[in-house]
């Protein structure tokens, strides 16, 4: 496995900054979720047209992938008007993606209108799905579909996935999230098998609340043991909610403790 590091952890600090810390800290890449709380990566001038030959640049000098360009699209809408904006959204970093030579973009399914039966927005989310995939692929970038909102559960998220019937379509496992809504990390895997694209790991106490990774409860390391039996070798991508959850530890305590407890999980589930 490979591990990154997510930008949502450093909402503030300059993309230069960013390379930087890949590399002292040994990271294998970078995930791209903002830069200086810039969300929607289309108005952030280092993925303008005029900036962003020289980010790619960055990057690639200082040997650091980019893993994963995050859009904030989500397709859970009524209006039909809100799901085209959310292609577009998603079609615009696919095409940043394309000029950073990153491999895949991350979309949301969104969440349920309350009362609303599943079975309606699962199939119209598996047809944006299979739409972006089909358009993606022409540029040569995969669509990864997290476990988020009303599609935490692995049961609930593979069933779309395979109405979508696109190859490109894959799946991005937040390890917490299918685990605090009652699925174990041996039955998410068992489903996301063949599909997985890359993970994120973070870490949370018995309340709920977010931690430095090795700190709370969440069994990390029966999840590293899983993704190695399922043949997973893409990136495991530190998200650490600092853009959201100002009260979290900086990036400068939790981005070394992150990389050294994932390397040893690395070891001991060899």
């Amino acid at each position: 496995m490979k591990f990154a590091f997510s930008t949502l952890g450093c909402p503030d600090w300059p993309i230069e900054r960013v390379v930087e810390a890949a590399v002292e800290l040994g990271y294998d890449g970078v995930e791209i979720r903002g830069i200086k709380r810039a969300f929607d990566l289309s108005k952030a001038p280092e993925f303008s047209d005029q900036g962003i030959e020289a980010t790619r640049d960055l990057f690639e000098k200082a040997g650091v992938p980019i893993c994963s360009v995050d859009a904030s699209a989500s397709f859970c809408w009524p209006e039909v008007a809100k799901q085209k904006n959310a292609y577009d959204e998603a079609m615009a970093h696919v095409e940043i993606a394309r000029k950073l030579g990153a491999p895949q973009v991350r979309v949301f399914g969104g969440n349920i209108p309350e009362g609303e039966p599943r079975e309606r927005y699962a199939s119209q989310l598996a047809d944006w799905l299979r739409k972006l995939g089909d358009d993606a692929a022409d540029k040569g970038i995969l669509i990864a579909i997290e476990t988020h909102d009303s599609w935490c559960r692995a049961d609930q998220l593979m069933p779309v996935v395979q109405m979508a019937g696109s190859d490109n379509v894959r799946v991005l496992w937040d390890l917490m999230h299918p685990y605090i809504h009652g699925e174990s990390m041996k039955e998410a895997a068992d489903l996301f098998a063949g599909t997985l694209c890359h993970a994120h790991v973070k870490d949370y106490t018995g309340d709920e609340e977010l931690t430095l990774l090795g700190e709370g409860v969440l069994p990390i390391e029966e999840a590293f043991k899983e993704l190695k039996r399922i043949g997973f070798d893409g990136y495991v991508s530190l998200e650490w909610e600092k853009a959201w959850h100002e009260e979290l530890a900086d990036p400068e305590v939790a981005f070394p403790k992150a990389i050294e407890h994932m390397r040893e999980l690395d070891r001991r589930t060899a």
